[in-house]
């Protein structure tokens, strides 16, 4: 009974304070809320950061990976153009060595040259 006469008269006061622990609890949720929804936005945008990161990245690697071999393709293109000329210019010197193998013999006697038997 004395606690009804107590809560009776101080009503008002107990009202208050249950009122600003209310508010006190919705403030507190509010806020966490908020953190949560900027804590949420911050990681999307971190992974959308790395998402287009790693895209950018394996496109670089893929356009890399590509000239790479198209450097190597003309490379080996090009060493066997030479390796045919070299080849076709060793045998036309031949030829040539052949042909003029006469003359190669007297110019050889004239510079006092042995020939061997």
């Amino acid at each position: 009974m004395k606690y009804w006469l107590w809560l009776k008269k101080n009503w008002k006061w107990l009202l208050s304070a249950l009122c600003t622990l209310g508010l006190s609890v919705l403030v507190v949720r509010a806020r966490k809320a908020k953190d949560s929804a900027t804590l949420a936005d911050i990681k999307k945008k971190e992974l959308e950061a790395v998402e287009k990161s790693s895209d950018i990245l394996k496109d670089g690697t893929d356009e890399a990976t590509k000239v790479f071999a198209e450097t190597v393709k003309n490379s080996i293109e090009e060493a066997k153009r030479k390796t045919e000329i070299a080849e076709n210019k060793r045998e036309e010197r031949i030829d040539e060595l052949t042909r003029n193998s006469d003359e190669i013999d007297k110019t050889l006697r004239d510079l006092g040259v042995k020939e061997l038997k």
